[in-house]
């Protein structure tokens, strides 16, 4: 997600409405690859958790963090999946426009 997000951030396009949407899809990815990886990041906590006290509270902290980053990169894809048909009603209307 990193590499699709450092592309959407070089495109340049002409079409500032387009130029918007381009922004946008670039903050949902990052939102994304950082939800993703502390997620991620939390899992590999349980597992190089000790099996004690200290290693259940470390599980369960963890467990709170990757359900809100996943809750949050579930919301995310929501957005996402707003933005996309947004862009799309967008250039069917230009398509509508330009008579193709």
């Amino acid at each position: 997600m990193e590499k699709i997000t450092q592309i959407l951030i070089k495109s340049k396009f002409g079409d500032t409405k387009l130029a918007e949407f381009n922004g946008k899809f670039s903050t949902i990815f990052r939102n994304w690859n950082q939800q993703i990886g502390k997620a991620s990041k939390a899992l590999a906590t349980t597992k190089a958790a000790e099996p004690s006290k200290n290693g259940r509270i470390t599980i369960k902290k963890a467990r709170e963090e990757i359900n809100t980053n996943l809750i949050s990169a579930y919301y995310t894809a929501k957005n996402f999946d707003v933005l996309l048909e947004e862009l799309n009603e967008y250039c069917n209307q230009t398509e509508e426009l330009e008579g193709f």
